[in-house]
């Protein structure tokens, strides 16, 4: 039953799109797009089913997809590695840490504009985090991240990424389940982003 509900609530994002207006420093700006999405994909859905969708795919584990790693200062080389080492929170999930490593596989030119390849990879891990909450619903057992982007060095920007993040989730066994609450999942989530336009503000900020 769960998995029926899940089906049809996930097979509405097919072919939709949401756009995010970011601020020069990558911040997000606003959300277009997304909470019809929210509204439609959460319909005729139960109460705890919805709960993790939203946890999900709620602004805040949005805007974690966007900024995926800072360069590091200075140069880069061909090969050059740096680590990602970050707690965020993952929903339901709680705090989780990131733990792993962005490597510049080497750069392109596009449109007059240089592009670092860069290859992301690394372990999901629970948080050790005193905020971790004693009665959520879902433990993490373990997990990966995985990807590709292209950093626009000129708009300093990242300019597209594909990251795939696969999770084993546990269901908390001091917690009554209920009957149409998932129990042990596997879930794999892969998300597309990609710079649209650069739009120029008033006092020429871009």
């Amino acid at each position: 039953e769960s998995g029926n509900f899940l089906e049809n609530s996930f097979g509405r994002l097919v072919g939709q799109q949401i756009v995010l207006i970011l601020a020069p420093d990558q911040e997000i700006d606003r959300f277009e797009g997304l909470a019809p999405l929210l509204t439609q994909m959460t319909q005729e859905v139960p109460l705890n089913l919805k709960n993790i969708i939203l946890s999900i795919f709620d602004e805040d584990r949005i805007k974690q997809l966007v900024y995926l790693t800072r360069l590091p200062i200075g140069h880069i080389n061909q090969g050059q590695a740096w680590p990602i080492q970050e707690t965020r929170q993952f929903g339901l999930l709680g705090q989780t840490k990131l733990d792993g490593t962005a490597r510049l596989l080497g750069t392109e030119i596009r449109d007059g504009h240089t592009l670092y390849q860069i290859q992301i990879s690394g372990e999901v891990r629970n948080s050790s985090s005193p905020n971790l909450t004693p009665a959520q619903p879902y433990i993490l057992s373990s997990g990966t991240f995985l990807g590709t982007a292209r950093f626009d060095w000129d708009l300093g920007q990242y300019a597209e990424s594909i990251l795939t993040i696969d999770l084993d989730v546990d269901f908390n066994s001091a917690l009554t389940r209920h009957e149409s609450q998932p129990g042990d999942i596997h879930v794999t989530q892969k998300y597309a982003t990609k710079l649209l336009e650069v739009e120029t503000l008033e006092g020429g900020t871009p």
